[in-house]
């Protein structure tokens, strides 16, 4: 049986609280807290009380999802291809791909889980949406916002807000780690965007020849621990791990592709150590463990500060020890570090970082070693013991060569970048609150109420109230 940890009955208590007001519900917190275990309490409390769906978008999280359930004592079933059904059992572990097909077979649901919930605008998701929109719904994600800015408002009305990052690694939950900079300054202007991230095509190219140098950063860096190596494409997984075994470093791809068979017997082997460098795409993004992994590194910039935090995510597991991230392809300085936290909102838009005092840590890079890490007071470089000596003027980033980049600075550089999408968005100057979404729904030319049902959902401010203050704030506009 599983002992829920202290943070995490708070989240509980608060979830338990917001979900009969609010009937749509996403429950936020950092990836390696424990969201499956807690959706999983919830539902020792909610199958006295009805049906209860719970589904994935991956059968590797089906069978982990099974795992966590059975330790809680649940009786479930599947509803996925190649796993045993019964259409009466109390809860149902779902694959979205099985579910839509078997909707009109199963009796209804009074608590629909979504892991992942960041997923469920898409079409099959809302297919599953539609027919239970009598039921109660509780998503889970450590990163609810999506890489082509949809907002989640569209399916869900409110977020409870998890832990920090920062306190989960203070109390043990998650490892602390050291960041290291291979020394090559990126540069992805004028490469095509397609869904929200940069092109793969166009991007295998760009990258280039830092896949000639991932071998001997691995050596450097990693030193034989085992390491997850996320790649662009499948081709350049196939290349990058042929490079690491003419090079003496048992390695090996998995990804979607690959026999499930073989991905265990992998992963198995990888846990030990007798296959030390594992080389993969997206499959260990999001939600799927890595268990005994100890390092990542970074072949593939990206635009999406969900993807990165999702892949910083994977190596933060406590069991490991201190963690290492090489991150070749400057992706930490696009989105800062995942501890400093995430502004999350049920609007479209992107994820901004939060630029609170608290939060927004100095960042150190070590002459001596290369690591990258939050300031100290003694400036003294974890990784090497070094201490960094202050610098006047931080030099701009130059290819092969690392720099410091201090608070100010770095507050600067994301500002530039908000600044230029929100320009490009033709977002510059909108007010917050409810007359910023009603600014935004004029330029969006959105219909009257889009603002007010918007504005509803986030406060709990009754939605007649809300419509009074929106007909207002336009009509003092001139604007219908």
């Amino acid at each position: 049986m599983i002992v829920l940890r202290g943070y995490q009955y708070d989240v509980l208590k608060e979830t338990s609280a917001a979900l009969p007001r609010y009937r749509r519900v996403i429950l936020q917190s950092p990836t390696g807290s424990g969201k499956t275990v807690m959706l999983a309490y919830v539902f020792t409390q909610a199958r006295e009380r009805g049906r209860c769906w719970f589904i994935v978008h991956r059968r590797e999280l089906l069978d982990q999802t099974a795992e966590t359930f059975r330790k809680f004592g649940l009786e479930f079933s599947y509803v996925a291809a190649g796993y045993p059904s019964n259409s009466q059992a109390k809860i149902q572990l779902c694959t979205i791909q099985t579910l839509i097909h078997r909707l009109d077979r199963l009796p209804p649901p009074r608590l629909v889980a979504f892991d992942e919930c960041h997923h469920v605008v898409a079409r099959s998701w809302l297919k599953v949406v539609e027919h239970c929109k009598d039921a109660l719904f509780l998503g889970a994600s450590a990163t609810p916002a999506r890489l082509d800015g949809k907002g989640l408002g569209a399916v869900f009305n409110h977020i409870v807000l998890g832990p920090p990052m920062p306190l989960l690694m203070q109390e043990g939950h998650l490892a602390d780690y050291d960041v290291y900079w291979s020394g090559k300054n990126l540069e992805m202007g004028g490469v095509t965007k397609r869904g929200g991230d940069y092109a793969k095509g166009e991007t295998e190219k760009r990258v280039g020849k830092l896949v000639g140098d991932c071998v001997a950063e691995y050596k450097r860096w990693v030193k034989g621990k085992t390491c997850l190596v996320y790649c662009v494409t499948r081709a350049m997984a196939h290349q990058v791990a042929a490079q690491y075994q003419n090079e003496g470093v048992n390695a090996i791809y998995v990804g979607g592709d690959t026999p499930k068979t073989v991905r265990r017997d992998v992963m198995a082997r990888f846990k030990t150590g007798e296959i030390p460098v594992v080389v993969s795409v997206d499959l260990f993004g999001e939600g799927l463990d890595a268990p005994g992994l100890k390092a990542i590194q970074m072949l593939r910039p990206t635009e999406s500060t969900n993807l990165f935090d999702q892949q910083v995510g994977r190596v933060l597991r406590p069991d490991a020890g201190r963690a290492i991230v090489i991150d070749a392809v400057g992706n930490v300085f696009r989105h800062g570090l995942p501890e400093w936290g995430r502004e999350w909102t049920l609007e479209d838009g992107s994820v901004e970082t939060k630029e609170h005092e608290d939060t927004l840590l100095t960042l150190l890079h070590c002459d001596m070693c290369f690591a990258v890490f939050p300031a100290r007071d003694d400036r003294t470089c974890p990784a090497c013991g070094y201490v960094v000596p202050p610098k006047k003027k931080p030099p701009k980033p130059l290819a092969g060569r690392l720099e410091k980049l201090d608070k100010e600075r770095l507050k600067k550089e994301m500002e530039k970048e908000r600044k230029r999408r929100r320009q490009e968005e033709g977002m510059v100057g909108t007010k917050k609150g409810l007359e910023g979404l009603v600014d935004l729904a004029i330029q969006r030319k959105y219909k009257h109420g889009w603002a007010a049902a918007r504005w509803a959902a986030r406060t709990g401010i009754p939605i007649g109230v809300c419509m009074g203050r929106e007909r207002k704030i336009r009509n003092e506009l001139g604007v219908k």
